[in-house]
């Protein structure tokens, strides 16, 4: 790998580090009000491991695909509205501005659904 040197006004590299710093804490942010619970698919595997024996490679990904269902991705739903009204809301105005205006219990009663 070659050495490679880059200039750039001494502003536009504290503004790539700002937003790589604010990147870092959105992505901390973000895995704390997620985990995953991958207990169901993971004895759905063990059953494959028991059973398997004898099927087709068509059926294993057949099984594994459907394994995969039982994962469950689950979100803390007051903290991912913290994240969403702290980084995508903020001082935007239409729709977004409502947001702004809202009191704590109205913001808890926001529904969060995932297409």
């Amino acid at each position: 790998m070659s050495d490679t040197t880059v200039t750039m006004p001494l502003e536009e590299f504290d503004s790539i580090r700002t937003a790589s710093s604010e990147f870092k804490t959105l992505r901390r942010k973000l895995s704390e009000c997620t985990k995953a619970d991958l207990s169901e698919y993971k004895e759905e595997l063990k059953r494959l491991d028991i059973f398997g024996d004898g099927m087709s490679n068509e059926d294993i990904d057949k099984f594994v695909l459907d394994a995969s269902s039982k994962i469950k991705i689950i979100v803390n739903k007051s903290k991912a509205i913290e994240i969403f009204l702290e980084y995508l809301c903020f001082g935007k105005s239409g729709d977004y501005g409502y947001f702004d205006e809202m009191s704590k219990d109205e913001i808890k009663n926001i529904n969060i659904v995932f297409e």
